[in-house]
């Protein structure tokens, strides 16, 4: 925690002077199984709720991209829903239950409902450049420092910092492309011998991290020129590289740069003012099938497409009952929540 407070929270104190609440949990700590389920969300919203209320916070937002809102059809024709308790449909019925139990009116949303890692990652680079120099991803030291020089975010960091033209001063790059995780890629990198899947570059590993940034790796490694004297490698770690590059980074992946104008449109009020500031960076567009509509459209989440259908909405007929049973408003009843003469205040996680 004091690694956080030093290197995320302080920096943030000083630069915007604005009121700060830590809140600290052991939950994650406990879990005992993989299968265990995870709290997201709740996180933000729920375990925080007395924290929010006294500090007089009305909005919470969380960073879940935009490959976190597939809507994969099955077969029968059902779809499946990714990320079910931060889609909007859920949070617009927890919105109703704090107002209806607590009079109390709490708007939570991710603000990258629209935008991919590729695009948040570059929108801060190049619009935010000081709060950018503060940037933490990897969660893994305890030291204080921004990296720990061997993980997958510190990884994922560092190849999109260099897919943007960008090289981190406080970052030893050599170290980072020679460590143990790396050099677990590396292995596998060379079993797999040059193989392509059908998507044209190498087949998704576990190693190279979360499946729905698979698209992401690839197209950032496709930027990368492996041999650039701006990066300060040793032999062996240049070497590496120029493996990752040669397994993973043959194609591009453009959908990745893109922000969809259908995922804009499903956005929430501070959505779309994110959309709005990353728009000034990349580009909207239309998107297609990624089935159909060619390569510049291919979205992954590992080896498989990602599919998407942003005017798709979930159905929630358990909460509709849940609901009923403890008298509260559903979704299709002409119930809104209170007005607020004012937000005083936004939580923010990622």
């Amino acid at each position: 925690m004091w690694r956080s407070l030093l290197t995320i929270v302080a920096p943030n104190l000083l630069r915007n002077r604005t009121p700060v609440q830590v809140v600290s949990t052991n939950y994650m700590a406990v879990l005992r199984r993989a299968s265990a389920p995870f709290p997201h969300i709740n996180l933000y919203v729920a375990a925080m709720l007395p924290a929010l209320i006294q500090r007089g916070v009305h909005q919470v937002v969380f960073s879940r991209t935009a490959q976190g809102y597939r809507v994969t059809p099955h077969p029968d024709g059902a779809l499946m829903f990714s990320n079910p308790n931060g889609r909007p449909e859920r949070l617009a019925y927890l919105r109703r239950y704090y107002a209806h139990v607590l009079g109390w009116d709490l708007h939570s949303e991710s603000t990258h409902r629209a935008i991919t890692e590729f695009v948040s990652f570059g929108t801060i680079l190049q619009r935010y450049p000081k709060a950018f120099a503060s940037m933490v991803m990897c969660t893994r030291t305890r030291d204080r420092v921004r990296f720990c020089h061997d993980c997958p975010k510190c990884l994922e960091f560092a190849l999109l910092g260099l897919a943007h033209g960008h090289v981190a001063p406080d970052l030893d790059y050599d170290r980072l492309l020679t460590s143990p995780t790396v050099t677990t890629l590396i292995a596998r990198a060379r079993h797999l011998q040059g193989h392509q899947a059908w998507h044209g570059a190498g087949p998704y590993v576990s190693e190279i991290g979360t499946k729905s940034h698979f698209a992401t790796w690839c197209h950032t490694l496709h930027l990368i020129d492996p041999h650039s004297a701006r990066i300060c490698l040793g032999a062996q770690a240049r070497e590496h590289l120029v493996l990752l590059k040669k397994t993973w980074g043959q194609v591009p992946f453009p959908a990745v740069t893109q922000l969809a104008s259908s995922a804009v449109a499903a956005a929430g009020p501070l959505g779309q003012e994110v959309a709005a500031a990353a728009a000034t960076v990349y580009p909207v567009c239309a998107a297609s099938d990624n089935a159909s509509g060619g390569r510049e459209q291919i979205l992954l989440v590992g080896d498989l497409p990602a599919c998407r259908d942003d005017s798709a909405v979930m159905p929630t007929s358990e909460l509709d009952v849940w609901a009923r049973r403890w008298g509260l408003p559903t979704r299709n009843s002409n119930h809104r929540p209170p007005a607020t003469s004012r937000t005083h205040g936004t939580a923010q996680a990622s």
